[in-house]
């Protein structure tokens, strides 16, 4: 950990907008029990039905290179640790780079399955690295089920680099 379970309601009524609810006390392998009432005033609804799941974790991201802070000169190599297994049939790892000095993205990249490391612009899609710019990149581990359903997610910290 620190793990974090959320849930959101898939089709609230319209006048509902976004409902969710966040559980940031969660840990591997146990099971939690879940469910809602609604109140209004000093009046509540009687407890929905029970749901039981058992959260699907993904392992952390620690980054490698570029580090923190540093200064570069030639388009880097971006790499980072996997701290752990993967524990859904399916994976995606998606790497942003962001230009903080322009306020704009300079490329992302996704690959499907576990990826420790790519170069800049390797796909081809990126904007030029910009002398005298900072950026910032970080890497997102997207978990599928079975059944194509997104069940779980981990992301790195944020890093940060000049360009000269």
């Amino acid at each position: 950990g620190p793990f974090e379970l959320w849930m959101f309601w898939n089709n609230p009524p319209q006048e509902a907008g976004l409902l969710g609810f966040g559980d940031s006390g969660v840990q591997e392998n146990h099971t939690y029990t879940y469910y809602i009432t609604a109140s209004v005033g000093n009046a509540e609804t009687p407890p929905s039905e029970s749901v039981s799941l058992r959260p699907v974790f993904l392992p952390p991201i620690y980054l490698v290179n570029p580090p923190d802070g540093a200064t570069i000169s030639s388009p880097p190599t971006f790499s980072w640790n996997i701290a752990g297994n993967v524990n859904t049939p399916l994976v995606y790892t998606y790497l942003d780079v962001y230009d903080v000095t322009s306020n704009s993205y300079s490329w992302w990249y996704g690959a499907e399955g576990v990826i420790t490391q790519v170069p800049y612009n390797y796909d081809g899609k990126a904007s030029p690295l910009k002398k005298n710019h900072e950026y910032a990149w970080w890497v997102t581990l997207f978990g599928y089920d079975s059944s194509g359903k997104l069940v779980s997610i981990s992301w790195s910290d944020e890093w940060h680099f000049s360009y000269q």
